[in-house]
């Protein structure tokens, strides 16, 4: 009986390490906000810039302004397996954008965790062409979280974007991710500030310069292309430097389908990955 205690104690004490080890690692790279991480393919293959990216239903999580150039309904299923080798640390997610005549109107559900640790979001968000070559947009946020045995809390913001068109090749935009802050356990996460350019030397590419500023955190500074070399075939390469980021990804385009994967390094963790299915209507 002793023997079989001290097993069941010893796994128990494995658990608990792992599972903190968790939690640690995730509150230390800021994923309640799901900011460092980022989704969908297209973004994440160029260290998460949000200008020079193909118009799709996850920019609602970087610039909502820029749903206003979708111009067709569109389904996507994200999923980041096992972050940094991490089963704890996968992500599934599933967004949604419509046009309307008020605009175009994005949602999203996701879940990140396992059954020790649990964070469930969900994101409306709205973009919109106030005038020609310039759009605005909004996103809200909430976002559940579940520790085993040490109950829960829940956290809310608000996301605000612009983007204009200075000509044919060059947009600008600037968006403020978590304007508006609140959790349920009284403490405010300070705003994120973006800026930035995306260039288009001829048709099939694209080049993105952006720069994101949190708090009292040093600024990081992005970089990336996107060039699609076939129909069916596009290229993506990004770098960043706060943290010290290489990235990369492909999306495969089928009709209406499209399957895409991204993959990124951290300087001490490595690399990880995430794919995505992407459905685009009328």
């Amino acid at each position: 009986m002793h023997r079989q205690y001290s097993q069941f104690l010893e796994r128990w004490q494995r658990r608990s390490v792992t599972v903190w080890s968790v939690v640690l690692i995730v509150f230390s790279f800021d994923a309640l906000a799901g900011d460092n991480n980022g989704r969908g393919v297209k973004s994440v293959g160029m260290a998460n810039l949000s200008n020079p990216v193909t118009a799709d239903a996850w920019q609602m999580f970087y610039n909502p302004s820029l749903l206003s150039r979708i111009h067709g309904f569109a389904a996507s299923v994200f999923f980041v397996p096992q972050q940094f080798g991490l089963q704890e640390l996968r992500t599934n997610a599933f967004a949604v954008a419509l046009p309307t005549s008020l605009g175009t109107i994005a949602a999203s559900m996701e879940r990140f965790g396992f059954d020790l640790y649990e964070e469930t979001g969900v994101a409306i968000s709205l973009g919109k062409e106030i005038e020609a070559g310039f759009s605005a947009g909004t996103t809200l946020h909430y976002v559940s979280t579940d520790i085993h045995r040490y109950g829960s809390f829940s956290a809310a913001s608000c996301d605000i974007g612009i983007a204009y068109e200075l000509s044919k090749s060059l947009m600008g935009s600037a968006s403020v991710r978590r304007l508006i802050s609140t959790t349920s356990y009284g403490h405010e996460n300070p705003p994120i500030l973006t800026f930035g350019f995306a260039f288009s030397f001829f048709e099939q590419s694209i080049v993105g310069l952006e720069i994101e500023k949190e708090g009292g955190f040093p600024a990081d500074l992005r970089a990336g292309l996107e060039y699609r070399i076939l129909e069916q075939l596009s290229v993506r390469v990004g770098t960043a430097n706060n943290p010290s980021k290489f990235s990369a990804g492909f999306s495969l385009h089928h009709n209406r389908l499209q399957f895409g994967f991204a993959a990124y390094s951290h300087l001490e963790l490595g690399w990880t990955h995430q794919v995505e299915l992407t459905w685009t209507g009328e």
